[in-house]
């Protein structure tokens, strides 16, 4: 938020799935309902696809709303795994601000992008990311009053960790 509105700023995400291995260590489906708590979009989203792994070094997760496809590069006996992958994904958020009028808003920005990336996954599930990509179809939308803003297209760079 931007700190000047009383309503609390927190948002709710939430993912439910139904996943079946269809065939086993190789192909999984899955379909269920995401609700990322944005104001942007419908209050609940499909969630389907499939993660399928045709060797050890390949795996085709596509899955609405972020398919990726990954190559292992390094692997540490059962210790850790190290993968590049290229992915797609829907981004933006929704924020509580207060609007030059002194009235509280809800602001929501949308973009979709395109994602290179490695990643270090450790046992347990836990490691760290990083990322970079190209940002593009950018808005901002008020919630009242409806108004909007394109912004033009960006690049992004962006990296965590897992635990």
């Amino acid at each position: 938020s931007d700190f000047n509105v009383s309503d609390p700023d927190v948002r709710i995400f939430g993912v439910g799935l139904v996943q079946y291995q269809w065939i086993p260590e190789t192909l999984q489906v899955s379909f269920g309902a995401v609700h990322l708590g944005r104001d942007d979009l419908p209050v609940v989203l499909p969630a389907a696809g499939l993660v399928w792994t045709p060797s050890p070094i390949w795996q085709f997760d596509l899955m609405f709303p972020r398919p990726r496809i990954a190559y292992r590069l390094l692997k540490q006996g059962d210790r850790a795994e190290t993968w590049a992958y290229v992915a797609g994904a829907l981004g933006g958020t929704t924020w509580n601000v207060e609007r030059a009028s002194g009235a509280a808003d809800h602001l929501s920005a949308k973009d979709f992008r395109a994602v290179l990336g490695i990643e270090r996954v450790i046992r347990g599930g836990g490691g760290a990311f990083l990322e970079t990509g190209y940002v593009f179809s950018r808005e901002l939308q008020y919630e009242i009053g409806g108004e909007r803003q394109d912004l033009s297209d960006a690049w992004m760079i962006q990296g965590g960790f897992k635990f």
